[in-house]
Order: structure tokens, then C-alpha cells, then sequence
């Protein structure tokens, strides 16, 4: 017997792509307003990406957007088309998408057929069965960056954590990875000193002088020369030897500790320096790209880091916009988006101006972690790892 499944296109594709990687259906009808058509577009697009072809996926284009007089008779009609094409079909209908009204119509029909009917609670992760018998259904989890990045119509280009040198050296410098985090909140002035000292694209690195009476820092910087990071040029005089150490010192270290506080926590899947371009433009000069993207059990994480000024010339403004914008366009409603800064998020300016980057970041729904709170991340990442929601205290 074929299986049908059938639904309404939204503009959070997510809520359809999920049952349909879960219980492959044989066939896929979308019902499609006229509002919706790029996104009915995408998402046959995405249906192809994961193997269905063009005689399993029909379009219905002639959903009505409002009005329940108009939506009762388009849904008798259906209901003749549906018994026309697929008589036998085993159909299950999603009835996440699409508004209230649609629903109201849709069921009454569907009742009718005593079809199965789903709901997807993306927030809660769960798959509920309306009818015949109501009930959970445990969903499994089935999203990775790939699939994730095609139903939202993008397309993976490439990540660090693609690359196993990148991530044998993060493995190799995780000792002194885990001491800059833990001793961040006591570590700014000495991050500020790395920022001014070392460009990423100087060819020849000036050397950093330390305070000898600093004992932190200089226990830092020890650290640093064991692992390779600095070579000790004067008793308290350092200099990177290669492009990668000042990589590391400038900001590389930060989404290295994403990544080892993210394997630590068990996250099923972590990319660090994550690519993705449009899929219906697929030239790479348009590409985007976030720090980390982080799945488990079909949730997304989005963190933006920054070691540097955020402050400085209104690049605090600029990393809300764009962690905002990724969010939205490459994430969803659902997905989570962290600001995660070495450097503290409030400062008072020359002329005692207040600026908040934490209070911006907080208007768009981001959340934040600075200076001292990022040794929090770990933590922070199991709660949201088994509750799906995010607490810088849990």
C-alpha cells in the first residue's frame, strides 16, 4: 500500500521535512497558497537533495489563503482529487503548518477519511498523533548541518571541523583551551595586549612583553610556549612562531573551546567555521558564515564569537545584525542564537555614553556569554542539550 503524506508549505520548513525524513513516505503532496510559492519551491528542492523524485512529489496550487467559506469548498474538492489519485493510499496528513483556518477545514475533512493526522512540537521535540488514536510518537533525531542547512534552502559549502588537522591541533592545544576559558573574566587585559600586538596577517609578529608581577598572566603564557603556541624569546618576552599560533591568539581559541566543550557535552553534531551559500544561487562569493552550528535531537545552536573590541567603530551593532539575519534566514523560529565574547559586553565611552551590546543582543533574541561567563558554556550547553532551552545559568 502507498504511503502518503501530506502538508501544508510554510515559511518554517523544518515542521514538514522532519516526519518526512523520519517515516519516508512514499508520496508527498503539498498543499501551496499563493503566498507561498518560493517557499513551495525550496521545498521540493530540498525534497530532491534527499532522494525523492519528481513522480513522488505533487503540488496542489490552489489553496485558498483565508476565508473558511472558500477553504470548506477547496477542501471537498480536494478530498475528490485525493480519492481520484491515490484511492488506496495510506495518508498521513501534517497538520503543523499552514494557519488556524486551514486547519479547522482540513480537519473535518480528514475525519472523514479517518486519515492519520501529526503535529510537530519543534519547540518540546515531540511528534504527536491526533488520529485515529491520540498519542506520542518519539522522534528521532535526524538532522545534520547538510540537512538541516537543505530545508532551509541553503547549501554547506565547507567547515573546520571538515578538516582533520584543524581538529587534531584543537585536540592537541584543549589544556591551555580550557585554562583561557575558565580564567577569561581575569584574562582581559591580557586578550586586549594579544589583539593590539599580533595582526593575523603579519608575516613577521612583534613580540609581546609580560608583566612579571603578573603571576596569571605569565602562567598563561608558559602555558602557551608548552603547547607550541609562543616561543619564549626574553624571560618574560613572547613571540607566535607561524600564522596558526597568532590565528589561535587572536580569536581561534575561543571556536576551538566551542568545539571541545561541545564534545564534551555530547552534542551530536558540532561545526566550527561553518560555510553555507544559497542554494538557488550557488556562486561562493555570497557566502555566510557562523563560528558554530550545533545539532542535537534536530535543534540548532548558532554561536558568533568574538575575542576583540566588539565595542570599537559599532562592530557591536554589525555582530547582532548578522548573528540576527543567520538566525533567521539559515536557522528558523526554533533555533538558538549565542553570543559567545571574551570581552565584556557593556562599556561607558569617552564621553560617558552607555553602550549595552548585551541589551541589543537581548531586543533580536540572542543570547549572550562575556568574559568570565564563557567558563559557563559547557553547562550551559548540557541544559540546552537535554531541555532544549538555553540558560547562561541553569
Amino acid at each position: 500500500m502507498t504511503t502518503l503524506h501530506i502538508a501544508i508549505v510554510t515559511g518554517q520548513p523544518l515542521a514538514n521535512f522532519i516526519p518526512i525524513l523520519q517515516e519516508r513516505p512514499q508520496q508527498v503532496l503539498l498543499l501551496q497558497r499563493p503566498s507561498m510559492r518560493r517557499q513551495a519551491e525550496q521545498f521540493q528542492r530540498a525534497l530532491h537533495e534527499i532522494g525523492y523524485h519528481t513522480g513522488q512529489i505533487d503540488i496542489d496550487e490552489t489553496l485558498p489563503e483565508t476565508g473558511f467559506e472558500d477553504l470548506g469548498e477547496y477542501a471537498l474538492d480536494l478530498q475528490q482529487r485525493i480519492n481520484e489519485r491515490y484511492p488506496d493510499a495510506e495518508i498521513t496528513w501534517n497538520a503543523t503548518g499552514g494557519t488556524k483556518l486551514m486547519a479547522l477545514a482540513l480537519w473535518d475533512l480528514f475525519d472523514a477519511r479517518r486519515v492519520r493526522v501529526i503535529y510537530l512540537d519543534t519547540q518540546h521535540g515531540l511528534m504527536e498523533q491526533l488520529r485515529p488514536k491520540p498519542g506520542v510518537i518519539p522522534l528521532e533525531s535526524v538532522l545534520t548541518p547538510e540537512l538541516y542547512l537543505t530545508a532551509m534552502g541553503k547549501i554547506f559549502r565547507s567547515a573546520l571541523t571538515r578538516n582533520t588537522t584543524w581538529i587534531e591541533m584543537a585536540l592537541y592545544r584543549s589544556r591551555i583551551t580550557f585554562k583561557l576559558a575558565k580564567n577569561a573574566g581575569s584574562l582581559l587585559r591580557l586578550f586586549q595586549q594579544w589583539q593590539r600586538t599580533w595582526d593575523k596577517s603579519d608575516r613577521c609578529p612583534a613580540t609581546l612583553s609580560v608583566d612579571s608581577k603578573n603571576a596569571l598572566h605569565n602562567q598563561i603564557m608558559k602555558a602557551l610556549s608548552e603547547s607550541g603556541v609562543v616561543v619564549i624569546t626574553d624571560e618574560s618576552t613572547y613571540q607566535p612562531p607561524n600564522a596558526s599560533s597568532i590565528e589561535y591568539l587572536t580569536g581561534g581559541w575561543l571556536e576551538e573551546y566551542v568545539y571541545l566543550a561541545a564534545k564534551d557535552a555530547g552534542i551530536e553534531h558540532v561545526e566550527v567555521g561553518l560555510k553555507f551559500g544559497d542554494r538557488a544561487q550557488r556562486k561562493k562569493g555570497q557566502d555566510n558564515e557562523i563560528d558554530g552550528f550545533l545539532i542535537h535531537n534536530n535543534r540548532l545552536l548558532l554561536v558568533e564569537c568574538k575575542t576583540g573590541n566588539l565595542l570599537r567603530d559599532g562592530r557591536d551593532t554589525d555582530i547582532v545584525y548578522k548573528l540576527d539575519s543567520i538566525g533567521q534566514n539559515a536557522g528558523g523560529v526554533q533555533a538558538t542564537r549565542l553570543l559567545l565574547s571574551a570581552q565584556p559586553l557593556e562599556h561607558i565611552t569617552g564621553t560617558q555614553r552607555r553602550v549595552d551590546t548585551r541589551a541589543r543582543a537581548r531586543a533580536t533574541r540572542i543570547e549572550t556569554l562575556a568574559g568570565g561567563e564563557i567558563a559557563r558554556f559547557k553547562q550551559a550547553l548540557i541544559h540546552w542539550r537535554d531541555t532544549g532551552q538555553w540558560s547562561a545559568s541553569p
